[in-house]
């Protein structure tokens, strides 16, 4: 599939598989499936894709950018993306572990009317990441047309089900998702407990209890989260002063920054920006 820019990072791993010569999957309108673990340094933009696409989180963290502005991919999450609207990804906590489907607008997918970005909580991330593995077993090592013609139903069907309305999604963790996403396109805000339950009308408590069980973390622990993937992303990406970089995420003081940054990633932000400095802009 056509891409405009496209830079893999150091270590990333990746198996893409083209459906042209799988009629199987291209009669449920699957152009390309694949899967990968990016590393930091990883970039894919595309201006104007002729293909809508839906993309599973199984694990880590990345970032896609679009006209809505930018949105967290999140562990166990899905985002579909139209035809024809302009996005990029990058990493924000690597390694990124995702998979992807590519699909025809037309075909089976032709009803599909949406013109933004969709991003979701899901389940059904690793059912994705293992069909896409057993397309490419069978298609290199089996040649079974059958068993091929299963799977890509299989996809199509997860698909259908991820395309729908939100009721599969339980309320209260739609609702947190929705909170974090707020919350992450404004990290240089002064966010705390109270301000964030108050942002979804929960008590203090009631906020604390929904996190822990849904995302299994606690409120506070989920906002460092956040901020500490935008400063990876920004000290691998950018060449934004770190002073600057603290602001943007949230802290009044570098050196509070700092000391947040190396009790979450085991570095300095000086020292993990020298690491990853080939990711760099020239």
């Amino acid at each position: 599939m056509s891409v405009d820019i496209c830079q893999k990072g150091s270590g990333t791993e990746e198996l893409i598989i083209d459906c042209d010569d799988l009629p199987p999957l291209i009669e449920q309108g699957i152009l390309q499936v694949g899967k990968a673990r990016a590393q930091v340094g990883y970039r894919m933009y595309r201006r104007q894709p002729k293909f809508h696409m839906i993309l599973f989180t199984n694990s880590g963290e990345g970032r896609l950018t679009c006209t809505q502005g930018e949105i967290c991919l999140q562990t166990d999450s899905m985002v579909f993306i139209p035809a024809g609207l302009e996005n990029e990804f990058i990493v924000s906590q690597a390694p990124w572990h995702f998979s992807w489907l590519m699909l025809t607008p037309e075909a089976h997918w032709k009803s599909i009317h949406r013109t933004t970005a969709w991003h979701q909580p899901t389940r059904y991330t690793n059912l994705v990441d293992h069909a896409v593995e057993g397309i490419y077993q069978t298609a290199k090592h089996v040649d079974d047309r059958k068993l091929l013609r299963l799977i890509a139903k299989q996809l199509t069907h997860i698909c259908d089900l991820s395309l729908q309305t939100e009721h599969a999604i339980p309320a209260a963790q739609l609702r947190l998702q929705r909170l974090f996403d707020y919350v992450d396109q404004r990290l240089e805000q002064n966010w705390n407990l109270e301000r964030m339950a108050e942002q979804v009308h929960y008590s203090v408590p009631h906020l604390v209890r929904q996190c822990r069980q849904w995302l299994q973390i606690s409120p506070n622990k989920k906002l460092i989260q956040l901020r500490m993937g935008r400063a990876c992303s920004l000290l691998t990406t950018t060449n934004t002063p770190i002073s600057q970089i603290a602001l943007a995420v949230g802290y009044d003081e570098p050196a509070n920054f700092s000391a947040a940054f190396k009790l979450h990633t085991g570095l300095t932000p000086s020292s993990y920006r020298s690491r990853h400095h080939q990711s760099l802009p020239n």
